[in-house]
C-alpha cells in the first residue's frame, strides 16, 4: 500500500512538469529542399504547410555545414517576427 501512494504521488508530480512548448517553437523532422538564388543557395524545410529557412551555404570555411540532399534533417528552432529569408520564416 505504501509503494502504491508514494508511486501515485511521483507520477502526480512528474505529469505536473510536463508541459507544452511555447507555441513559437517547432521541432520536426523533413527532407531539405535548396532553393537557387542570384547570390549564394538557400536550405529550406517544409512542414504543415509552412516553409522554414535552415541556412545558407557559402563555402568550405563557412561555420555551417549544409544538409545533404536526400536525407532528412533535424529541425529544432524558433519562430521569430524577422522578415523572411529565401522565402522561408
Amino acid at each position: 500500500m505504501r509503494t502504491w501512494v508514494c508511486t501515485a504521488l511521483l507520477i502526480g508530480v512528474l505529469s505536473g512538469c510536463a508541459t507544452l512548448p511555447p507555441p513559437n517553437h517547432r521541432n520536426f523532422v523533413a527532407c531539405p529542399i535548396v532553393r537557387d538564388t542570384s547570390t549564394v543557395p538557400c536550405w529550406l524545410a517544409e512542414y504543415e504547410g509552412e516553409t522554414y529557412f535552415l541556412t545558407i551555404q557559402t563555402d568550405v570555411s563557412a561555420p555551417v555545414t549544409p544538409p545533404w540532399l536526400g536525407h532528412r534533417v533535424l529541425v529544432e528552432g524558433v519562430v521569430s517576427d524577422e522578415p523572411r529569408i529565401c522565402g522561408g520564416v
